[in-house]
């Protein structure tokens, strides 16, 4: 679906900066490459409800992380 396609593209170059801030502001952390791990394995089992708590709780902790690197506390 080109629509999406062109969609999920503009998303993404805005929010890129936004995503590693916490990294850039050395806010570096191995949380996140062991959320993807567990996400990984879920995915390779095909177990689609899990990836989707996953993905839900891989997003909520993106945004602590955030707030968290620019001092604001949690959101």
């Amino acid at each position: 679906n080109e629509t999406l396609r062109s969609m999920h593209e503009s998303l993404q170059k805005r929010l890129r900066r936004v995503r590693f801030l916490p990294h850039d502001l050395g806010h570096e952390s191995e949380q996140p490459v062991a959320e993807h791990e567990r996400m990984m394995e879920a995915l390779l089992a095909r177990d689609g409800a899990r990836l989707g708590e996953l993905l839900n709780e891989h997003l909520d902790m993106t945004w602590v992380r955030i707030s968290h690197a620019l001092g604001l506390g949690k959101l």
